[in-house]
């Protein structure tokens, strides 16, 4: 009995042994198990590509940088590092203190860090006045990698500050204006030679009111994509100094009361308008007659 018990005793000592061992290497099992993992054999490319997609709502809408990319993994990390497209929206929002000065700062200061020589997307969010002079000091002088600009204007002011961008806005595609109300730009995007889209969206204070030409300058002869809301003259005059259009939304805002002067018309050098969102009887009449290279806009609606 004693020699029965001696190795029963010794048969329990090993299956203790032998059940440590199978947790041990079951552990081991799960912490190694994420390297074998497929999707850690997906290319770098299609990794990048699937963060642009995943978080370009929240980098074009909001100016939001994707800065939890980098708390995945040490891999993802790296690559979302090394992606400047991630990195290359950038906002400049009013700052009430100096620490929030200091903190945008910083954030700024590392988005344009990794996003090294991409081409950049500025949004000026709640214009009310000049940015902080050591914001404007660190964007401007990349306005030349500017490619699509923003303005969220809050009340009439005087954006003199975007002068130093006078001539460098080479790669500058898209301008966008929201509530520009009656503030004043300077001259510094007639000389953009790539800008052919213009987004316009003015106060609603004055969208029944005239909204002159000039209070933003733009070089409407090379603009091929245009979209606002405006006062049906005032959009008239925008088609009219705009030959070049071939795409374009235009809402009116008297809506189907707007009627365009019987001896109006404008002249397209594109063959056809492949789109266009007309908020106007008479305006989408006057477009249904056929695209035309010389298109008459008819005073009658239906």
């Amino acid at each position: 009995m004693r020699a029965l018990n001696a190795h029963i005793l010794h048969l329990q000592a090993t299956l203790a042994q032998l059940s440590q061992r199978r947790d041990e290497t079951v552990e081991h099992l799960r912490v190694h198990r994420a390297i074998l993992s497929p999707i850690r054999r997906v290319p770098m490319e299609l990794v990048c590509t699937i963060f642009e997609m995943a978080s370009a709502q929240n980098r074009v809408k909001f100016g939001t940088p994707p800065w939890q990319l980098g708390f995945i993994c040490r891999s993802w990390r790296q690559y979302a590092l090394s992606y400047p497209l991630l990195w290359s929206s950038v906002t400049v929002y009013p700052c009430s203190s100096e620490s929030k000065i200091q903190q945008l700062l910083a954030q700024l200061q590392t988005q344009l860090s990794r996003a090294t020589n991409a081409s950049l997307d500025i949004h000026w969010s709640c214009v009310t006045r000049a940015p902080d002079s050591r914001l404007l000091g660190l964007i401007l002088p990349h306005s030349n990698r500017w490619r699509n600009v923003s303005f969220h204007v809050i009340n009439k002011c005087r954006l003199d500050w975007l002068l130093p961008t006078s001539g460098k806005l080479n790669r500058l595609e898209t301008l966008e204006v929201e509530n520009f109300g009656a503030t004043t730009f300077p001259d510094v995007f007639t000389t953009a030679p790539n800008l052919g889209r213009v987004v316009l969206t003015p106060s609603r204070s004055i969208r029944r009111t005239p909204v002159y030409l000039k209070s933003i300058p733009i070089p409407w002869g090379q603009i091929t994509h245009y979209r606002g809301e405006f006062p049906g003259a005032r959009q008239l005059d925008f088609l009219q100094a705009a030959p070049h259009l071939s795409n374009c939304a235009l809402k009116i805002a008297e809506g189907s009361n707007f009627i365009p002067p019987t001896n109006t018309t404008v002249y397209w050098y594109a063959d056809a308008l492949p789109y266009h969102f007309l908020h106007s009887a008479s305006l989408l009449h006057a477009y249904a007659t056929g695209l035309l290279a010389m298109l008459p806009l008819y005073g009658t609606h239906e």
